[in-house]
This record gives structure tokens, C-alpha cells and sequence, in this order.
């Protein structure tokens, strides 16, 4: 019984199964056996976090929903923005793409990540080439050229859930991508991957970037990202994504609210 108990005995980091054919113990890591899988990775401090697999699948699916659903509301603003500017088919296509898509490949360029993920794996240019498609159509240019409120309720859900989206996906991608990734570059890729798009889409339609005349747009992108990164140095990717995501779309349903807007200058007026 004694020789029993000492082989099977445990400790924190490794369990002794029993004698091997020599007389000696075999030793198996806790952290390989079956019954639950973690994997890995760094924060901004170099701690190591950890999380449950099932975890990680199971954000990765609710973020792939969220990435669609931004990816659509991107889509249809640049559509929109191209027809409104009397721009043919082509023109409606490019700006719907590049909205959509604009700032993640101005990210992956930025990180050295070449060719860009979405060039590699096309889903998202192609639902916004779809997206652009269908807004073109007659009876959806008709529906869309209507005030609706019940209309500008949803895709302004739709546009601040993408922009919350793909400001966290930006910021874990300066975590992952960089060896020695700091505050101020992840902030900045997630701020350029969730606000890059709109930025190429209002300069090739020849109009000041929106986000710098009107809405509290950007600002809800940098607070969020900024939350995203501070929670990244301390906890989990898992809870850094939520919590920078929930931020962005909060910030921006209470501005659209609120009628919030950043204050302007008063004494230099366009003449």
C-alpha cells in the first residue's frame, strides 16, 4: 500500500503514475492530461496567460458572427457614400470593399503581414462585393434613398457592433503579430483597423473624413482600444476582446443618443 501511494502521488505541477520496468517513476505534466486543454500566450507585461481552448473556439465563433455583421454595415456605408456621390457600378463596388476591408490590410501592411489576410482569405471582400451589389439594385436604391428611422436604428447598431469588432481585432493583432508589442502601437492598429476603412472611402469620394467633422466616432474607437490593451496586459485576450468590444458599442449607442460630438473651433469659420 506504501508503494502504492508513493506511486501515485501528486503534486502541483506533476503527477507520478507508477514504477517504469527500470524501478523508476514515470512523470506526467498536469498540463498534458486530457481533461482540460489550455493554451498559451504573452501580454504587454510578458506574463503568460492562460486560457480553456473551448473558450477561445467559442469566442472566435461569436466574433466571426460580429466581423460578418460589421463587415455588411461597412460595406453598405461605402455603397451608399459611392452612390450618393453619383458613382457607377464599379465605383459602388470599390468603395464598399474598401470600407470594409481598407483598414485591416492598411494593418497587416503595417505589421509586416504580407500578403494581407484578406487578400489570402477573400470572405470579406467578397461579402462586401455582394453587399455592394445588391445596394446598386434599383428597388434597393429606392429603399435605401428613404428616411427610415427603424433603418437608421439598425445600421448604426450594425456599424458601431463592426467598428467595436475590429478595433479589438486590431489591437490582439499588434499582441500577436509584434515580439515586443507596446500600449501605443497596439491602440493605434486597432483604432486604424476600425476606423481606416471609412477614412480611404470619404477620400476617394473627394469629402473631409467624417470622423474628423462629425459623431463621436473615433474617440469611441481609441477608449475602447485603449481599454482592450490595458485589460490585454493583465488578464486574457477572452476578456480584453469583450470588454473593448462593449466599450466601443456603448460609447457610440450613447453618442448616438446623447448627440454627442467633440467640440469644435469657434473663430476660424470656412469662408
Amino acid at each position: 500500500m506504501r508503494e502504492r501511494a508513493l506511486c501515485h502521488r501528486r503534486s502541483n505541477t506533476f503527477r507520478y503514475n507508477g514504477p517504469l520496468c527500470d524501478g523508476t517513476l514515470e512523470k506526467v505534466h498536469l498540463l498534458a492530461l486530457p481533461t482540460k486543454q489550455f493554451s498559451q500566450e504573452k501580454n504587454l507585461s510578458g506574463k503568460k496567460t492562460k486560457f480553456v481552448k473551448g473558450e477561445r473556439h467559442f469566442m472566435d465563433l461569436v466574433f466571426f458572427i460580429l466581423e460578418i455583421v460589421g463587415t455588411v454595415a461597412f460595406a453598405l456605408s461605402g455603397a451608399l457614400t459611392a452612390m450618393k456621390k453619383q458613382m457607377d457600378l464599379l465605383g459602388t463596388i470599390v468603395l464598399g470593399m474598401t470600407t470594409a476591408v481598407g483598414g485591416g490590410i492598411i494593418r497587416d501592411l503595417m505589421i509586416g503581414k504580407t500578403p494581407p489576410v484578406s487578400l489570402v482569405n477573400p470572405l470579406h471582400p467578397l461579402i462586401a462585393l455582394g453587399v455592394s451589389v445588391v445596394a446598386f439594385l434599383p428597388f434597393m436604391q429606392k429603399m435605401l434613398s428613404k428616411t427610415n428611422a427603424t433603418y437608421d436604428v439598425i445600421f448604426n447598431v450594425a456599424d458601431a457592433v463592426g467598428l467595436g469588432v475590429f478595433t479589438v481585432i486590431g489591437v490582439n493583432a499588434g499582441f500577436t503579430a509584434l515580439e515586443e508589442p507596446n500600449l501605443f502601437m497596439s491602440v493605434f492598429l486597432g483604432v486604424l483597423t476600425g476606423v481606416g476603412g471609412g477614412v480611404l472611402r470619404d477620400v476617394m469620394a473627394q469629402t473631409a473624413p467624417t470622423i474628423f467633422v462629425k459623431h463621436f466616432y473615433a474617440t469611441a474607437s481609441i477608449i475602447g482600444a485603449l481599454a482592450c490593451a490595458i485589460v490585454h496586459m493583465s488578464w486574457s485576450e477572452l476578456a480584453a476582446s469583450i470588454i473593448g468590444a462593449v466599450v466601443v458599442v456603448a460609447l457610440r449607442i450613447l453618442a448616438m443618443i446623447f448627440k454627442w460630438n467633440l467640440p469644435k473651433p469657434k473663430y476660424f469659420v470656412e469662408k
